[in-house]
């Protein structure tokens, strides 16, 4: 997760005025223009006193969440204490040799936690000190960033996630998408009893093929020598204390948990690899982080601090879902927008489309999809004037006294007046259209020249 979500007194006044708004009938999201200016409007016009009790809830929140983010840190510390202590007992009843409990500790702190429950004030101080790291605007324009996201196969009881894909881009808020490293991977096989489970994930998301795929690179230490050289460049020195800091990897923040999984799967099977030759094991050093976290530092450091829900809420948009060319080929092809390479590029296209007017960068092709990916639609122009108003057709109706006879219109029984053909009638062609009357070509209510009874319409109805 990144940046602890804190709330304040006018967020949870805007809280309070969008439900008031729905019951209105007026539907306005958290951070939309119109909810901001409604609610802006009132909070500026309310006393102290009137702006108390929004004050009080909100430290009644940040106060209730502080607690149960320490309970969880605890209750995840000892968990990790009680798993190692555990695996360092079975390893000494077995016999065979093991590192000591102090090294076990030691690489579970130098590692990717397992289930992602790292510490959040943590994630948000190192990318807090890595965007002050960079002491000019032309620093920061060009400093790279890695966004990465995955595709697996399942996950197991164990918590193990057999990689299928991966995606990591390098973007820059000054040149944009710089590049992008995409690979399919062939984990070895499915894990015993998750064939279905891991079929039917693949059909319902990205769909990969789960065995004998052609294009899933089978040589693990290769792909995580490549990784490990590509994020090699996410490092910085920290300042304050002078030191190199961890490698960095920015994702959603449903998908920290599952990428971490993947890491530390790549990293294991890694480590087997070199365990034959009697090398030590691998260790990432790696923090995945969450992204709303680097907007929301970025947009701090473009002079716009925005409050995390507000970033929250533009990154939770499908803005760039379907845009062409952000998948690869093998997705597109299946219809899926479940592509590693894909949800890589399109947080890349959030975050220009969030960062660049707040940096004054006009945005390139590599910064939000290229005009010439959207479909050209041709329009036909009406070559006519919309104000032209074309004469009503002559009515062809005509009093005859083959119509007279109908009893719909007349009665029988009723005497009929000679008809007369007015100088009126004799020129209909500018004659305007009567307001009353039963459709064209029949005559009027009330008209006595076709011999229309009103009252006896009336007694026959």
């Amino acid at each position: 997760m990144g940046k602890p979500k804190k709330r304040n007194a006018f967020l949870e006044f805007m809280m309070y005025t969008q439900t008031e708004l729905r019951r209105q009938g007026k539907d306005y999201a958290i951070g939309s223009p119109e909810l901001s200016r409604i609610a802006g409007d009132k909070w500026s016009g309310m006393s102290k006193e009137e702006r108390e009790p929004y004050v009080q809830k909100a430290d009644k929140f940040n106060t209730s969440t502080k607690s149960r983010q320490e309970s969880s840190h605890q209750n995840h510390r000892q968990q990790q204490r009680l798993s190692r202590g555990l695996a360092y007992m079975s390893v000494q009843k077995s016999g065979q040799s093991s590192s000591t409990p102090m090294a076990e500790q030691q690489q579970m702190d130098n590692d990717v936690d397992s289930d992602g429950s790292d510490d959040e004030c943590g994630s948000a101080d190192a990318v807090e000190a890595l965007v002050k790291s960079f002491k000019t605007r032309e620093q920061l324009l060009k400093a790279s960033f890695f966004i990465v996201s995955t595709n697996v196969m399942c996950q197991t009881k164990d918590n193990e996630w057999p990689p299928l894909e991966i995606g990591i881009c390098k973007y820059s808020l000054a040149n944009g998408v710089e590049f992008i490293y995409h690979k399919f991977i062939d984990p070895g096989g499915v894990p015993i009893g998750y064939m279905s489970i891991a079929k039917e994930h693949s059909n319902e998301f990205h769909r990969i093929p789960v065995l004998n795929f052609a294009l899933a690179e089978t040589n693990i230490p290769k792909i995580v020598e490549e990784i490990k050289q590509i994020l090699e460049e996410s490092r910085f020195t920290d300042e304050s204390t002078g030191q190199r800091s961890r490698m960095m990897v920015f994702c959603n923040e449903d998908a920290i948990v599952q990428n971490k999984g993947v890491f530390r799967w790549l990293a294991d099977a890694y480590s087997k690899k070199l365990a034959t030759k009697g090398r030590p094991a691998f260790i990432w050093n790696l923090d995945v982080i969450d992204i709303i976290n680097l907007a929301y530092n970025l947009c701090d450091a473009g002079g716009k601090r925005t409050p995390v829900p507000f970033v929250e809420a533009f990154f939770k948009t499908a803005k760039f879902e379907h845009k062409l060319n952000t998948d690869c080929e093998f997705h597109v092809e299946q219809g899926s927008i479940y592509c590693a390479q894909g949800v890589t590029r399109r947080l890349c296209y959030m975050l220009s489309d969030k960062l660049c007017p707040l940096f004054n960068i006009k945005p390139t092709d590599q910064h939000l999809p290229p005009d010439r990916d959207r479909e050209e639609i041709v329009i036909e122009e009406y070559e006519g004037d919309f104000n032209e108003v074309k004469p009503i057709p002559v009515n062809s109706y005509k009093n005859t006294p083959n119509n007279l006879q109908d009893r719909y219109w007349v009665d029988k029984d009723e005497p009929q007046e000679p008809h007369i053909k007015s100088e009126r009638q004799k020129s209909p062609v500018n004659e305007p259209r009567r307001s009353i009357g039963i459709g064209r070509g029949r005559p009027s209510m009330g008209n006595s020249e076709a011999g229309y009874s009103q009252k006896k319409h009336d007694e026959d109805w």
